[in-house]
């Protein structure tokens, strides 16, 4: 509530907790004028020029009360600001929406998936180079390429690209390098017709460093050459990865100047071939940043009693649970934890692995994250054999601590849509829409061929447009379109004179693509047929079976006579004596990215809200979230001696294989039905072989449901999925009025579009015939901090089928089905503690959300699931949480369960 001045008794609003009561002109402004015009009356001043400078002074004092209110509750516009990729802070006036605007980005890399050096075969060498795989010295991949200088001492490999780049353009050639022991290292170089441009030289042993140069091609272009070239003493030697070649802008290749290697590395990454930003999203990190003890790696003595209380029976000293942490470099963070002496948490750079803070003694510590420091690796470990409890951790932004424990509660936001150059994604009207200029296309089988023309060496194959809706017409050489190969290489746009090259041009009337006969296996002068070119789409090249096996057939043609035969593209195997008709294994169809004639608008699929705290906020921009996958977890092959089901096995391994669609990075999360199952261990070691990119997930059979549906949310490997985002512009509401003006308006959005799926289903009678039932309470129920409390629900909203049970303040599912339930429920204002919402079932846990408090008004609560009954008559109900440390009331809530199918 609000308070007075001690001199002559002005109110003051207290901004906390009065924002959100009606303003009362008498009360807040008036009987304050009339207090300080009185004050001012019975002041005796006789020199008339004090008493003028006294009331202008009071004057001025009332005028900046004024302006301080108005900036506190009048109109404001919301603060807009720039978030990079990867992780920042935010410090935030007040806690509210974050709301991000996203823009699209595309890069292409002119080696295809060359430069990601697992076949030696695609680089050409210079006399006195020797060159194999390495598979202990990598960045990407399972490889790199080692290049061995042999009786020279100097050469290079190179990759020619002179037919993909254009005149007066402009390019950038990347690196990651690594030294073996050449005496003079390594650099990355442009050969353009025996005229070199140089690269920054790696000589670091230790490990691979960027190596990069900018190159303008002028009005024609040459023989060019991307080239890896090393110097030294014959036998010596070096490494190459991730080599790649961007076309940039003027404006880009003018900036690199200014850019030092770590934002270049960061802005220009490896990527195979073409690839657009893929699936963006935020995460904001609640106060804070240590989650429950079961997300920890949990050390064999130690157990997890309940979710921030650990509990370890060492044996002896330095038996570690184990997390990492991200972390921003040179800020200020404080750790505490609540433990017994000879035991704490221990915190170490990831980087360096130096120890940079510990809480034995105190129990918690402040310390500032060293300039390498981009993570931290907490231990709560011990110094002596016994037992030892850690409860409460903490990690929070500087050195200003919470009086009481926050558990962990981050917000986040996933979309799911690929964002091409040009194209944006932002929120509008609660919907998140994205501006799509591009479109994607698997030429497979599916597709009709309608006409073939012979060239030497090739063939040109035309697609109908219509088989690309809203496509442009492509101009010579114009990039309106991008073709990737089964093998990642890129397709050139289309250059005067047809049938010199591999290109492709999209026209008024077709897809033009040509094809080299060695690629198809179809003589010079052969006629494939429609099906027999849908079969080459498919993955499958022609060649002679009477003169060749399946293991001999790569570079050999069919003309016409003898056996016609069919292998795999690209592959000496798979042969078959009929056309195919189906996809080869393992094989990758091309893929056209093509430019849209009209522009369109499209509504993405999003989960999750951004919300921050008051204060410091830690934040994360990334890129290439896939949510919520199927999976298909598969069983040990020795299950008796080893109990367990895993996601993301490979043949190699002990697990029947099932990967992920996505070659991923990171499992961050797995779902069953729909629910969050903490059970799973998730994650990453590759120098594990029975692990597609050595990520896993795995379960105890014990706590495995081969009935239920399990789904994961993951990160996909980043150069085979998406490229990077640069940065996310954003808004956030600082002025208490526009913070609570934009709340209401999300609510509103969120009751109309319930409102109105209620009224179109009643319109139509679909309400009432589906399974439906909705109870409340009327009346305003005391909760006890601290305490977990049955609600009461005692007023029925809808029930069509009898369901509701007013005794037990519950709903009685009577037949088996899908139901999706949902709980809602509005807290009376406290500032403090955190809210908590619980779907109970047969009086056990089923589902919870958590919420802080908001700062001003009520705090609102809503959660679902969707839950598969098997058993009839099974209870639901409705169980709330909070601990602002006194008693508040429940102001509404309400408990609905709607069956969706059986």
């Amino acid at each position: 509530m609000g308070s007075n001045t001690p001199k002559i008794g002005l109110y003051k609003i207290n901004p906390e907790t009065d924002g959100a009561h009606t303003f009362n002109v008498d009360t807040h402004l008036n009987d304050n004028w009339d207090k300080i015009d009185n004050e001012i009356g019975q002041i005796k001043v006789t020199d008339a020029a004090q008493s003028d400078a006294i009331a202008a002074h009071l004057a001025d004092g009332v005028q900046d009360d004024a302006h301080g209110l108005q900036a506190i509750l009048g109109d404001a516009s919301p603060v807009s600001l720039t978030l990079p990729h990867g992780l920042s802070l935010v410090n935030a006036g007040r806690s509210s929406v974050l709301k991000p605007k996203f823009k699209g980005r595309q890069l292409v890399n002119l080696l295809g998936s060359d430069g990601n050096c697992e076949d030696v075969n695609k680089w050409s060498t210079y006399t006195g180079a020797a060159k194999e795989l390495d598979a202990n010295n990598k960045v990407y991949g399972s490889n790199s390429i080692k290049l061995t200088l042999n009786g020279y001492t100097a050469t290079a490999l190179y990759s020619t690209i002179t037919q993909l780049v254009k005149p007066n353009s402009f390019y950038i050639l990347l690196g990651d390098l690594k030294n073996g022991n050449a005496a003079d290292g390594l650099r990355i170089r442009f050969n353009y017709g025996s005229n070199y441009v140089h690269g920054n030289n790696v000589t670091d042993t230790s490990k691979f460093s960027l190596s990069y140069v900018k190159f303008g091609t002028g009005g024609s272009v040459g023989e060019l050459h991307a080239e890896v070239s090393c110097a030294g003493a014959s036998g010596q030697y070096c490494y190459m990865d991730g080599i790649r070649v961007y076309e940039i802008t003027q404006a880009e290749y003018n900036e690199l100047g200014t850019l030092t290697s770590e934002e270049i590395a960061e802005r220009y990454p490896y990527v195979d071939s073409f690839q657009c930003v893929q699936n963006p999203a935020v995460r904001v990190e609640g106060v804070n940043l240590l989650p429950p003890f079961s997300q920890w790696d949990v050390h064999a003595n130690a157990k997890v009693v309940e979710p921030y209380k650990l509990e370890l029976n060492a044996s002896s000293a330095w038996q570690s649970t184990n997390l990492t942490v991200k972390v921003v470099t040179n800020t200020k963070y404080t750790i505490l934890c609540s433990h017994p002496s000879n035991c704490g948490l221990y915190v170490k750079n990831v980087a360096s692995g130096a120890e940079i803070a510990v809480t034995i003694g105190t129990g918690k510590a402040t310390f500032t994250t060293p300039a390498n420091c981009n993570a931290i690796y907490i231990e709560a470990s011990n110094t002596t054999t016994g037992t030892f409890t850690f409860s409460n951790p903490m990690l929070v932004l500087g050195d200003t601590l919470s009086t009481e424990f926050k558990p962990y509660n981050t917000s986040f936001l996933y979309l799911q849509t690929p964002l091409y150059e040009g194209e944006t994604l932002e929120e509008i009207d609660g919907k998140w829409l994205r501006t799509k200029k591009w479109e994607k296309v698997v030429l497979d089988g599916s597709l009709d061929f309608v006409n073939t023309v012979i060239y030497t060496n090739y063939k040109r194959v035309s697609i109908p447009v219509s088989f690309l809706p809203n496509a442009t017409d492509g101009v010579n050489n114009n990039p309106n379109s991008f073709l990737i190969k089964y093998n990642g290489n890129l397709v050139s746009n289309f250059i005067q004179p047809w049938g010199d090259q591999e290109e492709h041009i999209i026209t008024t009337n077709h897809l033009h693509i040509i094809i080299l006969n060695s690629d198809s296996g179809w003589g010079e002068n052969y006629t494939p047929t429609v099906d027999e070119i849908k079969a080459f789409f498919l993955g499958w090249r022609m060649y002679n079976g009477d003169l060749y096996t399946a293991s001999t057939s790569l570079g050999t043609t069919y003309s016409g006579a003898g056996t016609k035969k069919w292998a795999w593209v690209g592959k000496p195997d798979g042969s078959v004596n009929t056309l195919p008709t189906t996809l080869a294994p393992n094989y990758t169809p091309y893929q056209l990215h093509y430019q849209l004639a009209t522009p369109i608008v499209e509504e993405v699929q999003v989960e999750g809200k951004l919300v921050v705290n008051e204060g410091l906020n830690q934040v994360e921009v990334f890129k290439g979230v896939v949510v919520r996958e199927l999976a298909n977890p598969s069983k040990h092959s020795n299950y008796a001696a080893s109990p367990y089901y895993a996601i993301n096995a490979n043949t190699a391994g002990s697990y029947p294989s099932n990967p992920l669609t996505h070659k991923p990075k990171q499992i961050l999360q797995v779902f069953k039905n729909s629910k969050l199952d903490s059970s799973w261990v998730l994650g990453a070691d590759g120098t594990v072989t029975g692990w597609i990119n050595g990520v896993y997930a795995y379960i105890l059979g014990s706590n495995f449901d081969p009935t239920a549906q399990y789904s994961v949310t993951y990160l996909a490997l980043p150069e085979e999925f998406t490229a990077p985002l640069i940065s996310v512009e954003c808004t956030v509401d600082n002025n208490l009025k526009t913070t609570v003006d934009t709340l209401v308006d999300e609510l509103a959005k969120v009751t109309t579009d319930v409102g109105a799926l209620e009224v179109a289903l009643r319109n139509r009678g679909l309400l009432n015939k589906l399974l439906h039932c909705s109870i409340q309470t009327d009346y305003a129920q005391s909760i006890p901090t601290a305490t977990d409390t049955k609600v009461g629900l005692n007023y029925v909203n809808q029930d069509t089928h009898g369901l509701a049970n007013l005794v037990s303040s519950s709903i009685i599912i009577k037949e088996p089905g899908t139901y999706v339930i949902t709980g809602y429920a509005t807290f009376a204002g406290s500032t403090s503690g955190i809210r908590t919402l619980t779907i109970m079932y047969n009086d056990n846990f089923l589902v919870r959300q958590n919420t802080n408090a908001v700062s001003i008004g009520n705090t609102f609560v809503s959660v679902f699931d969707i839950v598969k009954i098997t058993t009839p008559n099974q209870q639901i109900s409705l169980q709330v949480y909070q601990n602002s440390g006194n008693a508040i009331n429940l102001t509404y809530a309400r408990l609905i369960i709607l069956k969706v199918g059986d």
